[in-house]
C-alpha cells in the first residue's frame, strides 16, 4: 500500500482550537497530537465537505463560544478521537507487514514454524481490527463520558457531539472495516495454504513465483494471491478516501 493511502494533512491541537468556529466537524487528523503529526503515516479520516445548512450551524455554535469553552472541547473531544487514530495507526503498521511482496512468495518463508508464527501474528491483527471496530462503535458514548468529565454544559455537549459525528464519513469507515476483516481471511487461508503444503514448491525463473509440484495447487495459490491483492488495493483506496 503506497503511503499517500494515509498520508494526512496534520495539524497540532493548537492551530485545531482556533479552527472550531469555523472548521467544524472535528477530524481525527484535525485533532492529532505533535506526537501523532511526526507519524511517517498517520491514519485518520481528514474533513469532509460540509452542507451547507451544516456548515453554518457549526458556525453559528463557533461564534457563541468563548476561548475556554473551545479549548475545554477540544481536549475532550480529542482523548476520544486520538485514541482512534493511534490504534488506526497501529493497525495499519501491523497490515504493511503484511502487504509485503515476500508475504505472498511461499519460497520466503525459511520453514513451516515461521509460518505458524506469522499466523500468531495475523490473529493478533484481527484483536486489533476489532478494538478499532469497537472505538468507531462506542464513539458517541466515549464522548458523551469525556464531555461529562469536562463538566461541560449538556445542552452545548449535544450540540457539539452531533457536529463531530456528522464530521466522520461512516460509510468509507465501514468499507474499510469489512475489506480488513476480508483481507486478514484470505491471507489466514494463504497461510494455511502454506503450511498444508509445505514443501511442494520449488523457486522458478522468477524467484517470486514459485513452481508447485501440481496445476491444482498452482491454481489455489494464484487464486489467493489475486484475491488478496484485490482486496488490499480497495483497502488503500478506502484508506486513502479516508484521508482526503
Amino acid at each position: 500500500m503506497s503511503p499517500i493511502a494515509v498520508c494526512c494533512s496534520s495539524r497540532s491541537k493548537a492551530v485545531v482550537l482556533s479552527l472550531i468556529a469555523a472548521a467544524l466537524p472535528l477530524t481525527l487528523a484535525a485533532q492529532s497530537t505533535p506526537e501523532s503529526a511526526n507519524h511517517p503515516k498517520s491514519v485518520a479520516p481528514a474533513k469532509p465537505q460540509q452542507p451547507a445548512a451544516r456548515g453554518q450551524a457549526a458556525g453559528t455554535l463557533g461564534q457563541t463560544l468563548s476561548q475556554a469553552e473551545q479549548e475545554t472541547l477540544g481536549r475532550a473531544a480529542g482523548k476520544v478521537l486520538d485514541q482512534i487514530q493511534d490504534q488506526e495507526f497501529d493497525l495499519y503498521t501491523r497490515l504493511t507487514y503484511f502487504e509485503k511482496p515476500e508475504r505472498l512468495n511461499p519460497a520466503s518463508f525459511a520453514s513451516v514454524d515461521e509460518v505458524k508464527q506469522w499466523k500468531s501474528m495475523l490473529e493478533q491483527m484481527k484483536q486489533k481490527s476489532q478494538q478499532v471496530v469497537d472505538l468507531y462503535t462506542n464513539v458517541s458514548k466515549n464522548l458523551d463520558q469525556e464531555l461529562r468529565n469536562a463538566q461541560i454544559n449538556e445542552q452545548l455537549a449535544a450540540k457539539f457531539k452531533a457536529v463531530i459525528l456528522e464530521g466522520f464519513p461512516w460509510e468509507t469507515i465501514q468499507k474499510k472495516d469489512q475489506l480488513m476483516q476480508e483481507y486478514i481471511g484470505e491471507h489466514g487461508k494463504l497461510l494455511a495454504f502454506y503450511e498444508t503444503n509445505w514443501g511442494t514448491w520449488k523457486p522458478g525463473a522468477n524467484p517470486a513465483k514459485p513452481v508447485f509440484s501440481s496445476p491444482q495447487e498452482s491454481t489455489a495459490f494464484q487464486k489467493l494471491r489475486e484475491q488478496i491483492i484485490s482486496t488490499g488495493q480497495q483497502l488503500d483506496a478506502a484508506y486513502k478516501s479516508m484521508s482526503q
